[in-house]
C-alpha cells in the first residue's frame, strides 16, 4: 500500500472521528454504553465519507456472511470456532470490481483497552487469501482521551505493517 492510499485512509478516519466527536460525543462519554452504539455511528460517518467517492463500496457492521457462506478465519485466537463477525467492514456486496477492492478496511474495536485477539484478527483478514482485505484496523475508544487507532496494511515488501493514530478532543 502506497504513502497516498494510507493518507486516504486517514482521511476517513480522521472525517469519521472528528464527525463522531462533535455529533455524538455524549456515546464516548457514557461509559456503560455497548461499543456497538459507538461503532453504528463510526461506520455511518465512513459511509458519508465514502459515498461521494466511491459509492460502490457499503459499510456494515457486525457483518458475519461471506457471499452465501458464513464469514470464517480458522485460527483465529478471538473465536476458536473460526466463525467471526467484524465490528465494522467496507466492502462491496457480493460484487466482484475489476481494479478495486471488494474487501476494503475491516475494523475491531474495544471501549476500554487495546486487544491481542483484535490485532490478530485484522491481521488474519489481510493475509486470507479469500477475504484480502486491503487495510485492518484497531479501535480503542479509550474512557480518557484520546481515541487510539492502529492501521495495519501490507508494505511494498509484501510485509504487514502497523501505523498509529491518535485522535484527541476534537
Amino acid at each position: 500500500m502506497d504513502e497516498k492510499e494510507i493518507k486516504k485512509v486517514e482521511d476517513i478516519f480522521n472525517y469519521a472521528f472528528e464527525q463522531l466527536y462533535q455529533k455524538d460525543k455524549e456515546l464516548l462519554q457514557n461509559r456503560t454504553l455497548h461499543e456497538d452504539c459507538i461503532n453504528h455511528r463510526l461506520a455511518y460517518y465512513i459511509e458519508r465519507y465514502l459515498e461521494p467517492y466511491d459509492e460502490k463500496y457499503k459499510v456494515d457492521v457486525q457483518f458475519n456472511r461471506n457471499g452465501e457462506n458464513k464469514k470464517e478465519l480458522p485460527g483465529n485466537t478471538k473465536n476458536k470456532s473460526g466463525l467471526v463477525r467484524p465490528d465494522i467492514i467496507v466492502h462491496t456486496r457480493m460484487k466482484k470490481l475489476e481494479n478495486k477492492y471488494q474487501n476494503y478496511i475491516v475494523i475491531e474495536a474495544k471501549k476500554a483497552k487495546d486487544s491481542e485477539e483484535d490485532e490478530d484478527l485484522v491481521k488474519r483478514f489481510i493475509e486470507s487469501k479469500e477475504y484480502k482485505y486491503k487495510v485492518g484496523v484497531t479501535i480503542n475508544y479509550n474512557k480518557f482521551n484520546p481515541i487510539k487507532a492502529t492501521l495495519y496494511y501490507r508494505n511494498s515488501d509484501n510485509e504487514i505493517e502497523k501505523r498509529d493514530l491518535e485522535y484527541s478532543d476534537m
